[in-house]
């Protein structure tokens, strides 16, 4: 058998260790400090061939550290089992949690096909011993929440969405009480590496107020804590918030390479219209063919956020782009009740998740962005341009009166909105052809020797 060299697999040391190459496998570190004890590193997958400074910024993204004990069974055959994962699991921790499988081995345990039932979906055993598994509280929590909160719509939807698409799957034949630490947040990093850091946020929060539901509900009796509360993983999944906007000379590029970037009509008009109007993306999505009645006087009807009805006013430009989006519609004989219906399936309109990847293939190899920051764009430059706050939210769908002014403010000022639209339209008519179209006229702006003065005056105050 080879001989290992033996490390002090301290934090210290695991920075710094040597990674696997690309297309090696992975490495093995060997305890020190308890026999039986490895560090195993290994390519995460589908991370491709990251740049070494890439790698360095960020390991845990590109690698699995992972504490694995080879030890002998009762019956004397060699077996191994994974005990956790750095850096959720230190060597100090990975060394009592070695110790405690080499206590139980002794004591006739069979740690590997106790991980094995733990994965099973065994009900009647599970009820028996108030273990019921992750998919009951799950059901229980939806369950709950819309009946105690049946006018959180929108909430009760992002928690169902959650569970359905994420835990469900992943968790839901588990037992309670299985689920460790050191699972949990390794399970996140995937997540996160699979989707996004935002929706490793939202998995784990809907997880945790799952878990808090348990503790207070009479159906799961054993359950008296919360595993999830204050774990590291929600620090570390936390980064700055993109809230952006487009310059003038970014927004050059981006209307000049949009069309460059292979996106279908309807991809094309979807972002288009965004940017023109400065809508909700699911108010873009949920337009039908009904709502366009009132397009011959610039306006057509949203569903805006909470799902209520509402309107908004169209730009000459806007409305070339719907009538653009019909005459596709009718040349590709595609009937459907909605103005941006899939390609694969005309029922249905496009998503959200799906203008998320149309995004995603527009800023490949530029500037990063969201769908939002379109929106937050069209805010910005209104209000740069002078358009009140007040008109600002009214078109953004933000004004909702309350108190009194709801009970006699029903002014729509439709006029005033469809002039600051045509504004923003035309600008960017403008800014398409010249980047400098947003700038400040010569004889507006400050002159070479008033520049050099107020930087005199500067340098002496600071």
């Amino acid at each position: 058998m080879p001989k290992y060299n033996k490390y002090d697999l301290s934090n210290a040391f695991i920075e710094t260790v040597d990674l696997p190459k690309y297309g090696e496998k992975r490495k093995y570190y060997v305890s020190k400090y308890e026999k039986g004890l490895e560090l195993s590193v290994a390519w995460r997958k589908g991370v491709g061939n990251p740049s070494k400074a890439d790698v360095l910024a960020a390991k845990t993204k590109y690698f699995k550290f992972i504490w694995r004990l080879r030890y002998t069974k009762a019956d004397g055959r060699r077996s191994s089992i994974d005990i956790g994962f750095w850096p959720a699991m230190g060597q100090d921790a990975a060394i009592v949690a070695a110790r405690e499988v080499k206590t139980g081995v002794v004591q006739g345990r069979d740690f590997l096909l106790e991980k094995k039932l733990a994965q099973e979906q065994v009900i009647p055993r599970d009820f028996v011993t108030n273990k019921i598994n992750i998919a009951a509280m799950l059901t229980s929590f939806l369950k709950w929440r819309n009946e105690r909160y049946p006018d959180k719509e929108s909430t009760n939807q992002y928690y169902e969405k959650q569970i359905n698409n994420h835990l469900l799957p992943r968790w839901g034949l588990f037992a309670l009480d299985v689920i460790n630490q050191w699972d949990w947040e390794e399970y996140i990093r995937e997540v996160k590496l699979k989707f996004s850091d935002n929706v490793a946020r939202h998995v784990h929060a809907t997880m945790r107020v799952a878990y808090s539901f348990a503790v207070k509900s009479n159906d799961f009796p054993h359950v008296t804590v919360n595993p999830l509360l204050g774990l590291e993983v929600v620090k570390e999944l936390k980064t700055t918030v993109r809230e952006r906007y487009f310059s003038n000379a970014e927004l050059h590029i981006w209307m000049n390479q949009l069309y460059e970037r292979k996106q279908s009509a309807t991809q094309l008009n979807i972002l288009m219209l965004q940017l023109y109007q400065g809508l909700r993306i699911s108010e873009i999505l949920n337009i039908k063919i009904s709502h366009l009645k009132e397009l011959s006087q610039s306006e057509i009807k949203v569903i805006v956020k909470g799902g209520s009805q509402g309107h908004t006013m169209l730009s000459s430009q806007a409305i070339d782009l719907v009538k653009q989006q019909m005459r596709h519609l009718i040349e590709s004989n595609i009937k459907s009740e909605w103005l941006f219906p899939t390609e694969d399936n005309p029922s249905f309109n496009y998503t959200a998740k799906d203008v998320g990847d149309i995004v995603t293939n527009v800023r490949r190899g530029w500037l990063q962005f969201s769908s939002h920051d379109l929106r937050r764009t069209c805010r910005t430059w209104l209000e740069e341009f002078g358009c009140s706050k007040e008109m600002r939210d009214r078109i953004c769908n933000h004004a909702v009166p309350k108190g009194k002014d709801a009970s006699y403010d029903h002014a729509k000022r439709k006029d005033e909105q469809l002039r600051w639209m045509q504004l923003w339209a035309d600008k960017l008519d403008e800014v398409k052809l010249d980047e400098n179209a947003f700038q400040m006229d010569a004889d507006t702006s400050i002159t070479e020797e008033s520049a050099s003065e107020l930087d005199d005056l500067m340098s002496q105050l600071l």
